[in-house]
């Protein structure tokens, strides 16, 4: 037998019935909202058009969700565990509404090759598993928990925004839910993409009104907080010395050369080249490295910002 879950209620109705049966689950189809990741940005710059700042944002959602889908895989967040099949596989492409900035992924392919990759799992896991998944993602529920208000107020907002009613099958549910997506690592991995994709996104667009990521809503006070936090956040300036891989080139001019590096951790970041404070055999070695996809050894001066590097520079070619 198959399903088919359209919305979060029949998520949520699927993972409370499913709950105590330890023996088995139909199999799982999604359509309908559920299987569209949206986010809705409000304001004057934002009318079908994406900034370069939105799109930084949503290039940091892409990569929290790598991550997560490399544990989920692999059981490690390394980025590198991805093939390039993989990577297109779960790449979340983003469509623009005319008239506005809607942006709308589907997610119809990422939630059936995710399913595939879960080889170990029964049937019945399986199912739950991807279920609780396109809940956090498509719904975006994490998203709630980049605003630092009273826990107990957000959640009765977080309820109001979702429709769901405060009878008891409702309630249940909703503390179901709860339980999964915290209940599991890879649960858990994906509840964190999503939080901190959603985070990145609304730092890219301090001058919007409101945010809609999935069913959670950010007004301009919310957005205004998000964005007051990230100022007062400490940038940690540090020599990295590591074995890279050069993934390939954003800009290149007669001065400067921005390169994708990836490290051990999976996590990527962009560095700056100057081609006059390096040798012309060095700025050879690292343009062979992009070329071939091979480890290059290197002294970077990075600045991060909550563990991620912000900007950063090549010191030397080790």
């Amino acid at each position: 037998m198959t399903i088919t879950i359209s919305n979060l209620e029949e998520a949520l109705a699927f993972l409370s019935h499913y709950e105590a049966d330890q023996e088995s689950a139909p199999d799982v189809v999604f359509a309908g909202e559920i299987n569209i990741l949206r986010a809705e940005i409000e304001g004057v710059r934002y009318h079908a058009t994406i900034p370069g700042e939105l799109a930084r944002g949503l290039w940091e959602f892409q990569e929290a969700m790598y991550k997560a889908v490399a544990f989920a895989l692999y059981e490690v967040e390394d980025i590198r565990k991805l093939t390039a099949e993989q990577r297109r596989n779960f790449e979340l492409v983003f469509k623009v509404s005319e008239g506005s900035t809607d942006l709308a992924a589907m997610l119809e392919g990422f939630f059936k090759k995710l399913g595939e990759g879960f080889l170990t799992m029964d049937s019945k896991h399986k199912a739950y598993t991807l279920v609780a998944i396109a809940a956090i993602v498509g719904a975006s529920l994490a998203a709630s928990k980049i605003i630092d208000t009273n826990a107990a107020v957000r959640t009765e907002e977080v309820k109001a925004q979702l429709s769901i009613s405060l009878d008891a099958e409702k309630t249940k549910q909703f503390e179901v839910f709860g339980r999964v997506a915290n209940g599991s690592p890879v649960t858990s991995k994906f509840s964190k993409a999503v939080e901190d994709g959603s985070r990145a996104i609304v730092r890219s667009v301090p001058d919007a009104e409101s945010v809609k990521i999935g069913r959670i809503r950010l007004d301009r006070g919310d957005i205004e907080e998000v964005n007051q936090r990230a100022v007062k956040e400490k940038a940690s300036a540090d020599i990295l010395t590591e074995d890279f891989v050069v993934f390939g080139t954003q800009s290149r001019d007669s001065g400067f050369t921005k390169y994708l590096l990836s490290r051990r951790d999976g996590s990527e970041f962009y560095v700056t080249v100057s081609h006059e404070e390096h040798k012309p055999e060095d700025l050879d070695k690292i343009w062979a490295a992009a070329r071939d996809r091979k480890p290059i050894s290197l002294e970077i001066n990075a600045t991060s910002i909550r563990g991620v590097v912000r900007s950063a520079l090549i010191v030397k070619v080790l």
